[in-house]
């Protein structure tokens, strides 16, 4: 187990919105890790600013791939039907729409965070790389505005938004090429967003154009990922986690 001394993102970013060529430069640490993930077959299930940690020299790691763990173990052919999904209940004065929630269409088991959670989620398909890559759009799109899209009260609320949200409105007023990169990733359809290692190499090119270039790049804490070949910076490097 790797101890990892730092902020999350999500205490980053509460001071407000971070300037673009830091969120370029994350957003390009992310995706990588990301994109690696996803190359091994695993999904995290459960990415959101408070399971990524900054560590003082500006690298990013992701933490926390055990929802992904649990939804590999899931058993095929269980009840995905939206009609059938429920929240676990949550007493009102503890709730927090930022913490990890159950739900349970018919036997199986899914969990996320209402406010990161993609539509196909809401309406009971369990989390995968597309759901990756619709919570990603949100916290790049929150590192740029420094507020989250989905705000409520309560789940619920937060829920209702998220399968009713309006992809080209959630872009509006972002600096290119940002703007068509979340307009992408937030497609309702999950086959409609791109792969994580389209927008890898986009947040790439964007990096390159300008005069911020990242120190390293994303580390994801306990997931088993293979080692990526790139030129500059170094490919992303695995902590194991032992359960």
């Amino acid at each position: 187990m790797e101890f990892v001394e730092g902020p999350t993102l999500r205490k980053v970013t509460d001071d407000g919105p971070l300037p673009v060529d830091r969120v370029a430069d994350f957003g390009h640490q992310m995706a990588s890790g990301l994109a690696a993930a996803h190359a091994a077959g695993i999904s995290h299930g459960d990415l959101k600013p408070a399971n990524v940690m900054v560590t003082e020299r500006g690298v990013l790691k992701i933490a926390d791939f055990g929802l992904a763990r649990r939804a590999a173990k899931q058993p095929a052919g269980e009840s995905t039907d939206p009609a059938d999904t429920t929240i676990v209940a949550i007493p009102d004065s503890t709730l927090d729409t930022d913490a990890t929630i159950a739900l349970q269409p018919g036997h199986s088991i899914l969990a996320g965070t209402p406010a990161y959670m993609a539509p196909e989620m809401v309406r009971g398909t369990s989390a995968n790389r597309a759901s990756d890559t619709f919570a990603y759009g949100l916290i790049l799109r929150g590192m740029l505005v420094g507020e989250r899209l989905f705000v409520g009260d309560d789940p619920g609320t937060i829920l209702q938004q998220i399968t009713t949200i309006d992809p080209d409105a959630a872009a509006e007023g972002l600096p290119e090429p940002f703007s068509d990169m979340v307009r992408a990733m937030l497609a309702i359809e999950p086959n409609d967003r791109p792969a994580m290692s389209e927008l890898d190499s986009g947040i790439a090119a964007q990096l390159a154009s300008g005069s911020s270039r990242p120190d390293g790049l994303c580390t994801a804490v306990s997931a088993p990922l293979p080692r990526r070949r790139r030129r500059r910076p170094a490919a992303p490097t695995v902590v194991p986690r032992s359960y």
